[in-house]
């Protein structure tokens, strides 16, 4: 009987590390993660292991050998470092309080992004909304106050509150009046004035041109012919003298025959490619 009381205490504690992790489907709501009493729940759960280990200690009952005292101990600071790591106790008092834990948020006196006061003139700061379609994120990851513009929560280096907008509706790549940034870095060596998507668009395509160079996820790939480079399919793009594929040029590749077979396949006149390989 001894032995069956252990097998079960061990299953419900091994059980704890997947409960914990996946703890927070809970907040896969709109609004959850500001929800105190989806947040307390989410609490109870993860300190679950308490209650066993306090029945152990109580009963004096050694778990495959273990002193219950050291047993209570485990269960006790196990769920308070997975919540510390999980941060749900700062979310819980957020939620409380009456602050999002979820984009930005100001009151007279602070300004927030996902809870966490950050260095911002309240008075000044706004939302920059992005444009075109909503896309998976929950809430808006720019804004700006007077001095500086701010990519989740964290300041832009260099960045023109003024000047400062989203470029299309891909929030990767903004703009002001120096720079072209891609995730809140500059891109170097770019021209502003002829920065814009490989024409014509391709949905999910990260395909950039300045008129002179390819520009992948905001690395500039190679230079291209500005009067002939376009885009011929999903991370294809081609000029009259070279074809790319996820920014990579395709070795030898003829680009007046060239077409794509299937999201791997692709082939010329001469030749059949798999992604920038000649088979």
């Amino acid at each position: 009987m001894r032995i069956f009381i252990q097998i079960v205490i061990s299953f419900f504690l091994a059980w704890w590390p997947i409960v914990t992790l996946t703890s927070v489907m809970l907040f896969g709501g709109p609004g959850a993660v500001n929800d105190a009493k989806t947040l307390r729940l989410a609490i109870l759960v993860i300190f679950y292991p308490v209650v066993i280990g306090v029945g152990l200690y109580l009963f004096k009952f050694s778990l495959w050998g273990i002193p219950p005292k050291w047993t209570l101990i485990a269960t006790i600071v196990a769920p308070i470092v997975a919540l510390l790591m999980l941060d749900y106790p700062r979310m819980l008092m957020n939620a409380n309080a009456g602050i999002p834990n979820s984009g930005y948020f100001k009151n007279e006196t602070q300004v927030y992004h996902s809870g966490t006061k950050i260095d911002a003139d309240p008075k000044s700061f706004q939302v920059i909304e992005e444009k075109g379609e909503p896309n998976f994120r929950l809430s808006p990851v720019y804004g700006k106050d007077q001095t500086r513009v701010f990519l989740n929560g964290k300041p832009i280096d260099g960045a023109d509150p003024t000047t400062f907008d989203i470029l299309g509706s891909d929030w990767r790549y903004a703009k002001d009046a120096r720079n072209i940034y891609f995730e809140g870095k500059p891109i170097v060596g770019v021209d502003l004035t002829k920065f814009a998507k490989v024409q014509p668009e391709v949905e999910n395509d990260q395909s950039y041109t300045d008129g002179s160079s390819l520009i992948y996820w905001g690395k500039i790939v190679g230079k291209v012919d500005g009067e002939t480079v376009r885009s011929i399919g999903p991370s294809y793009v081609k000029d009259r003298t070279q074809v790319f594929y996820l920014g990579k040029p395709i070795p030898g590749a003829d680009p007046a025959t060239f077409e794509i077979i299937s999201d791997s396949y692709s082939r010329d006149k001469a030749r059949v490619y798999f992604w920038t390989t000649e088979i």
